[in-house]
């Protein structure tokens, strides 16, 4: 299981279930996105026709997914399962397999986009990227200095964007001024394994990891390591008061509550 979301206007999380050994003759794998609903501890299929991994949520309550069939960025309606198309291209070239995604409150999407789901697709940019969407739906280039850039994140003043290197395990920090524009890309912390991340209410961040879910201080402060049975890939904060920590991992689905609220 990969990327998750929670919507609070539906009261549910959205998560994307990959099945690589479904995988067609382009070597692409089909995915599944799953819906549990606030008080339930069984998920139903929402879309099981999608090849999608990471998901975010804008101000508006629609689901932003990585959609790696038609190698894009997509917006899904979480009442009438609607998809449209954000993005597919930069400068005129297919995008590899976007990956993960977070949503500034501006509406500015910023997303990843390594070749795990390219397949045998020939690739067209020549480089893993990290982007932005501008609100008017223009696609910049953030960085195509990381090695495999996978997860997203924002701090709580939007100041900061997060990403990790799943493949060096270093986790990079770009400034993000008022207009979405990034600068920068130095290391944060290197955390072996580096997956999907979230971010708390205090600024702490939640790195997935080969050892667990790694929690830093915005300062870099290692604050403590939440294990699992299985390495985990992504997290999200979830629930009526955002306390509640899911976490996906290959075969199942984790959930702890903390003290502290996180944002999606």
């Amino acid at each position: 299981m990969e990327g998750l979301v929670w919507s609070a206007e539906q009261s549910a999380l959205f998560f994307s279930d990959i099945y690589f050994g479904a995988a067609g003759g382009d070597g692409v794998p089909p995915s599944i996105i799953f819906r549990l609903d606030s008080g339930s501890i069984d998920p139903t299929p929402f879309i099981t026709q999608i090849g999608c991994n990471g998901i975010a949520i804008d101000a508006q309550g629609q689901l932003v997914v990585c959609t790696h069939d038609t190698r894009s960025v997509s917006r899904v309606d979480p009442a009438t399962k609607a998809r449209s198309l954000i993005a597919d291209k930069y400068q005129g070239l297919a995008f590899n397999s976007p990956n993960d995604a977070i949503v500034r409150s501006d509406g500015t999407i910023y997303f990843t986009d390594p070749t795990w789901q390219l397949g045998t697709r020939p690739a067209e940019i020549g480089f893993k990227g990290v982007y932005r969407v501008d609100p008017q739906g223009n696609v910049r280039l953030v960085s195509q200095a990381l090695v495999s850039p996978n997860g997203a994140a924002l701090s709580p003043d939007e100041g900061t964007l997060y990403i990790a290197d799943d493949n060096t395990g270093n986790v990079h920090t770009f400034a993000v001024s008022s207009d979405g524009s990034t600068t920068g890309g130095s290391v944060f912390k290197n955390v072996p394994g580096a997956d999907g991340m979230a971010v708390d209410c205090a600024g702490n961040l939640y790195v997935t990891s080969i050892a667990g879910v790694r929690v830093f201080t915005a300062q870099g402060s290692e604050l403590g390591v939440i294990t699992l049975a299985e390495k985990p890939a992504n997290t999200t904060f979830g629930g009526v008061d955002r306390t509640r920590l899911f976490i996906t991992a290959q075969t199942g689905l984790y959930s702890i509550d903390l003290l502290v609220p996180g944002f999606p």
